[in-house]
């Protein structure tokens, strides 16, 4: 069997025996110094050159770069690995591993064998059985004091939930004549309606659900206090989108009248209305001068 110094090389850059070689060699790859692999071998591939003193070759020496492979294929062969010898032991596994180590391998034959996967050798301990619940006939759990209600048709406990029938709702009144459930009118922030006298000019009370805001207005009705608005603008709130005006500004505009013309109107109308009539008569004397 080769060895690597069988090839000369003064320089071994891969050693893949027995398979291949690589490395440099004092020589040319062609002509009088040709590099000649060992009996056996066959050079594969060869550059040259590099200059002398190189790679450990002399000083008038080029060097080639030569790989060689053997020229019959070498078959490999798979290593054998042994078992490991063992000896016996008498009432307990030979060894635990694995997760845990909770994995049983015994000394079968002189060889260690895998043997049980959670053994209980080991130390393993299963998790308890889960106990089911002690149902009757109709699924109660008696264990939790649960019984069978005939009238609802459901299990129940019979302190807490007592065994009462189910109230049926009546059918026989036609849809129409049932009332309609009013809403609930939205109080935020007032937990009753206590008795208040009417403000004038402005809302009873500003408040808000939780104390959050102070934008819901109310306002004293025959002698309570009504919500009337959410985000009201007579209490303040300002939309975002839009610029709004003050709650002072609101209350000038809701106490001003809405209908009717005030004097000062009628009277700026009466001194334009008598300035037309002058520049008239004005004119038409100046024109029956003229003529």
């Amino acid at each position: 069997m080769v060895v690597a110094g069988d090839f000369g090389l003064s320089e071994i850059i891969e050693d893949n025996l027995p398979y291949s070689i690589t490395g440099w060699a004092q020589s040319w790859c062609s002509g009088q110094f040709d590099y000649i692999p060992p009996p056996g071998w066959k050079r594969t591939s060869c550059w040259c050159c590099d200059p002398p003193s190189t790679h450990n070759g002399c000083s008038y020496c080029a060097m080639a770069k030569v790989t060689c492979e053997p020229i019959e294929p070498v078959i490999p062969i798979a290593p054998i690995v042994p078992e490991p010898e063992c000896v016996p032991i008498e009432g307990k596994p030979w060894e635990c591993s694995g997760l845990g180590n909770f994995d049983r391998y015994n000394c079968v034959d002189g060889k260690i064998t895998f043997v049980e996967h959670n053994s209980t050798s080991c130390g393993y301990q299963p998790a308890p059985a889960v106990v089911p619940p002690n149902l009757d006939i109709n699924g109660c759990d008696t264990d939790k004091g649960y019984t069978w209600c005939d009238k609802t048709q459901l299990c129940h406990i019979e302190s807490t939930d007592p065994c009462n029938p189910i109230v049926p709702v009546p059918t026989d009144v036609p849809p129409s004549t049932i009332p309609a459930e009013t809403p609930p009118t939205p109080i935020y922030g007032i937990a009753q309606t206590p008795e208040c006298e009417p403000i004038t000019g402005k809302p009873w009370e500003c408040g808000g659900m939780l104390g959050e805001d102070n934008y819901d207005r109310y306002d004293c009705i025959d002698g309570k206090i009504t919500f009337i608005e959410h985000n009201s603008l007579r209490c303040g709130y300002q939309d975002p989108k839009a610029q709004q005006p003050s709650p002072q500004e609101l209350i000038l505009v809701e106490e001003a009248p809405s209908e009717g013309i005030d004097m000062g109107t009628i009277a700026i109308v009466g001194i334009l209305g008598l300035i037309l009539v002058g520049g008239f008569i004005l004119f038409k004397n100046k024109g029956n001068g003229e003529t």
